[in-house]
């Protein structure tokens, strides 16, 4: 019952304009979430460069080198941050994910 009275009186409060630490609170979350949604962003074009400069490298050292030095650890580490990048932008960005239906 008393939780009652206090969502009301939130209404109530909420009627009159919103409350300045409801604002700061949506304001700073909101301001959070951009900053992540860029770092994501730039994560990704520097590993998506990065992914252009190893491909280049590969390609003048061999087949052979190029496979052992694609499938050593490092790179190992390398994908599997790309693939967790990726996964994580699809969350972040779920907009740009959504498929259009045809009518």
């Amino acid at each position: 019952m008393g939780e009652l009275c206090v969502k009301e009186d939130t209404l109530n409060n909420h009627k009159k304009g919103p409350l300045l630490s409801d604002w700061f609170i949506d304001g700073h979350k909101g301001d959070l979430m951009n900053k992540f949604k860029r770092a994501v962003m730039w994560v990704a074009l520097a590993l998506i460069i990065l992914l252009i400069l190893l491909s280049v490298f590969g390609a003048f050292v061999g087949s052979d080198r190029a496979k052992n030095f694609f499938n050593s650890l490092p790179l190992a580490v390398y994908w599997l941050a790309f693939m967790l990048l990726l996964i994580v932008a699809i969350a972040v960005f779920r907009r740009m994910v959504r498929v259009q239906q045809v009518k």
